[in-house]
């Protein structure tokens, strides 16, 4: 998928998928094709889960059971870590209805980090002033300046990012306690 050649890679970290309708074998690296899947079955804009069907990145039509079975299998015959999403996905047959109703608690946390991870800085700076502006009593009178480099002011408060996330929007009432103590606490040190 990054136009490097699966030639060089060992034969144990590439994986060829048949489709049927096409009567194509497309060969993917294994890791490419766990991070299809994470990227798919965590798909939450604004943080409300809404995953999608794991699709071949190659014809953008979604792997039929069949395929999705012989990719799980595959993934656990390797050393790497099964995504738990890919997991659950598994579990519920790769229902994507039962998958929803049963794991929107994990959907909405992984996107919580993987946008902490990916994403963009305007993205990054709203949360952030979102942050600051609901925890200013946290804050011991600190203030930003509305002139301040949003690139700077990122930098110094995304580290606080995914707790703040988590206590706004995750379904864990646990993990949102927990995220809630953690972030005042770092605010006000």
């Amino acid at each position: 998928l990054y136009m490097n050649p699966l030639e060089n890679l060992p034969e144990r970290l590439v994986m060829n998928v048949f489709d049927d309708a096409s009567r194509t074998i497309y060969k993917f690296r294994i890791s490419d094709l766990m991070s299809i899947a994470k990227t798919a079955l965590c798909n939450s804009p604004d943080f409300f889960a809404d995953p999608q069907e794991v699709r071949n990145p190659y014809t953008n039509v979604p792997f039929t059971h069949a395929q999705l079975y012989t990719i799980y299998l595959r993934i656990r015959q390797t050393t790497f870590d099964m995504p738990i999403l890919f997991s659950q996905y598994y579990r519920a047959g790769f229902d994507m209805r039962l998958f929803c109703e049963t794991n929107e608690c994990y959907i909405r946390d992984a996107a919580i980090t993987n946008f902490v991870a990916t994403g963009s800085d305007p993205e990054k700076y709203y949360y952030v002033t979102k942050m600051l502006r609901d925890h200013r009593a946290h804050l011991n009178g600190v203030s930003v300046h509305p002139g301040f480099p949003p690139g700077k002011l990122i930098e110094a408060f995304s580290k606080y990012l995914e707790n703040y996330l988590l206590e706004c929007y995750s379904l864990n009432p646990g993990r949102r306690y927990r995220a809630k103590h953690e972030l005042q606490a770092e605010l006000t040190r």
